[in-house]
């Protein structure tokens, strides 16, 4: 049960880490093509979301961590 949960939470930091770097390349694409972009989350948005992606690997590891000390 505890590496389903391990599972979770690192697939759920790769899709908000994906989540993230699609946001900065369709902004990237919309400066490029002297456009604005589809969808734009400002500065803030960004950091929150790229923190909660952080946040989710670092109790990725740490759950793996404390597996291998038992």
């Amino acid at each position: 049960m505890s590496k389903t949960i391990g599972d979770w939470w690192l697939i759920s930091s790769g899709v908000l880490f994906g989540l993230y770097c699609l946001n900065v390349g369709l902004g990237k694409i919309a400066l490029l093509s002297d456009s604005t972009p589809l969808f734009s989350m400002g500065d803030v948005g960004e950091f929150f979301l790229l923190f909660t992606s952080v946040m989710c690997l670092v109790v990725t590891m740490l759950q793996r961590e404390s597996k291998l000390e038992e």
